[in-house]
C-alpha cells in the first residue's frame, strides 16, 4: 500500500482512503438537515472553527412558499443557520413544523441534503454526473416541469438570473441561480433569445435594458467582437477570468432573499 492510500487511525476506528466519487477544485457550500440546530452549530463550530453563525426563521408567507411532502402548499417553518470559513458556506436546516420534504428527509437522522462544488471542466462535470447517477444522487442541471408548475401556482416563473448587490456595510454579494420571479414582471416576461439587465439605483429607482442575446445578428456581433480583439492582439473577449472574490480574498457569498421551496426540496430564491 503506497503512502497515498495509507490507513488513517482515529478515535472511532481505522479509515482506509478510497478513490473519491467526486474530485473537486473546491467545495463552495454544504447543506445539512439536522434535528437539533443549536447542538449542530456547536459541533460544527468545534470541528471547523466556525464562529459567526447567522440564524433565520423561514415561515410560509409572501416571501416563502413551502410545498408539503404530499405536493400541496402548506403552513410550515424551517430554521436556517449559516456560517462560512475559507470560502465554504455551511448551511444547517432544522424543520420546525409542517410535513415537508425536509421533515421526511430527517426521518433517517441528520443527513446531507445538498452541496455546491466547483469542477475543472465540462468533461469532468460529465464524469461527476455519471458517477453520482450510479450512487443515486441527482445533480440539478435544469428546472423541472413540476417546479415550474409550483411556481406558476404561486404567481411566479423560474428564470436563470445573475444578481449582484452591495450590503449597507459595503459587502459584495453575487450569484447566478434559478430564481422565482413574478409572472408579470419585466424579467419574468423575458423569454426566447432576449436578455434583460436591471439596475436599482438611488435616486432614479429601477432602470432596465433588454435585447437579443442569441440569434443571427447577436451571435455574429459577438463573433466579430472576438475577431477584432484577436486582430488587435488583445486576446479573446472571453479570455481567462479570475474567480469573483471580495476585497478580503474570500469567495463572494450569494445575496440573502426570500425562498420558494418546492415538493422536490429545491430552494429557489425569490426576487421581486
Amino acid at each position: 500500500m503506497d503512502d497515498a492510500a495509507a490507513p488513517v487511525h482515529t478515535g472511532i476506528g481505522t479509515i482506509i482512503p478510497i478513490e473519491p466519487i467526486i474530485k473537486v477544485e473546491r467545495l463552495h457550500a454544504l447543506g445539512i438537515i439536522v434535528a437539533d440546530l443549536e447542538k449542530s452549530m456547536r459541533e460544527f463550530s468545534r470541528f471547523f472553527g466556525l464562529e459567526a453563525w447567522k440564524v433565520r426563521s423561514f415561515k410560509t408567507g409572501r416571501n416563502l412558499k413551502i410545498t408539503g411532502a404530499d405536493g400541496a402548499s402548506q403552513q410550515a417553518e424551517i430554521l436556517l443557520a449559516t456560517a462560512s470559513t475559507n470560502g465554504v458556506v455551511f448551511e444547517l436546516y432544522q424543520p420546525v413544523s409542517g410535513d415537508t420534504v425536509y421533515s421526511r428527509f430527517l426521518e433517517k437522522g441528520d443527513r446531507t441534503h445538498d452541496m455546491t462544488v466547483a469542477v475543472l471542466s465540462q468533461a469532468e462535470f460529465e464524469t461527476v454526473r455519471q458517477r453520482m447517477a450510479k450512487e443515486g444522487v441527482p445533480i440539478l442541471q435544469s428546472v423541472s416541469l413540476g417546479d415550474q408548475v409550483h411556481a406558476r401556482t404561486a404567481g411566479r416563473i423560474i428564470r436563470l438570473v445573475a444578481t449582484a448587490t452591495a450590503d449597507p456595510d459595503g459587502v459584495l454579494r453575487a450569484a447566478v441561480l434559478p430564481t422565482a420571479l413574478p409572472l408579470d414582471s419585466a424579467l419574468g416576461r423575458t423569454a426566447g433569445v432576449r436578455n434583460r439587465i436591471e439596475v436599482d439605483a438611488n435616486p432614479v429607482g429601477r432602470v432596465g435594458f433588454d435585447g437579443p442575446g442569441a440569434g443571427g445578428p447577436a451571435t455574429s456581433s459577438a463573433v466579430l467582437g472576438d475577431l477584432i480583439a484577436v486582430g488587435r492582439a488583445a486576446g479573446s473577449t472571453w479570455g481567462p477570468r479570475r474567480e469573483a472574490r471580495a476585497p478580503s480574498g474570500d469567495a463572494v457569498s450569494r445575496p440573502e432573499t426570500g425562498l420558494m421551496i418546492t415538493a422536490s426540496g429545491i430552494r429557489y430564491p425569490i426576487d421581486d
